[in-house]
């Protein structure tokens, strides 16, 4: 199903939250991991987190430096894992840089932190995610991050819960998730939820004839979910 993993990261702790999850994807999956971050046109900026933007006063090179040091950090701490693991720095602005890298290898997926954090870190938590998710037609592992959680802590991933609406497009996740599921030894829980419009607007207490007939919708409906779901699970 996948080639290869991509995480894009701004050498923030909030983007390195998405690193456990890689790991057991990577792991789970047999699969290697490349590293990233990107190489913006040198605008200053000032940020407790985002440590890989250029400083006033501070060279091109000794920049490009200090991605390389961090990207070679990050990675060795992944091989250290057994992980085969590569970095790339492309020089573009982040989301097409992003797509670009991902689209270098077909069965990419690209895995990344996302946040609602206001201020400079929303540069790449918030809005590169976002237009990535519109840019790419790649597959996409989007994990929220926390300010109170360290980098290196994650949950196991136990349980995948599957919404599905009936439609065909709700289910071009089901490949994804059967692979994912199969290499990590998930269990899955399917979903597909009932309108209340349906379920409950009965209470309005409009008549009796007409209760009668919309508990037999609603009932109608659960039953239609329920098999739809079983074939899915078949």
């Amino acid at each position: 199903m996948y080639s290869r993993i991509l995480v894009p990261l701004d050498g923030s702790s909030l983007s390195e939250q998405v690193l456990p999850y890689v790991r057991q994807l990577a792991v789970g999956l047999s699969i290697p991991v490349t590293v990233m971050t990107v190489v913006e046109p040198s605008v200053p900026t000032i940020g407790r987190d985002l440590n890989l933007h250029r400083h006033e006063h501070e060279t091109e090179e000794h920049r490009s430096g200090r991605i390389t040091e961090y990207l070679e950090s990050v990675a060795e701490g992944l091989r250290s894992e057994g992980l085969d693991v590569s970095s790339a720095t492309p020089s573009d602005p982040p989301a097409p840089a992003i797509v670009a890298e991902a689209d270098r290898e077909p069965e990419t997926l690209i895995a990344m932190s996302g946040h609602g954090r206001s201020g400079l870190a929303r540069w790449w938590l918030g809005s590169v995610t976002d237009q990535v998710l519109r840019l790419t037609d790649k597959p996409l592992l989007v994990v929220r991050s926390h300010e109170s959680r360290a980098a290196t802590q994650g949950d196991n991933l136990r349980t995948m819960v599957i919404p599905l609406d009936g439609s065909l497009l709700a289910e071009q996740i089901l490949p994804h998730a059967a692979a994912t599921a199969a290499g990590l030894g998930l269990t899955v829980q399917l979903v597909s939820v009932v309108p209340p419009t349906v379920q409950y607007v009965s209470m309005a207490g409009a008549g009796e004839m007409y209760n009668s007939n919309l508990e037999t919708m609603a009932t109608q409906a659960l039953d239609d979910a329920a098999s739809y779901l079983a074939q899915v699970r078949e």
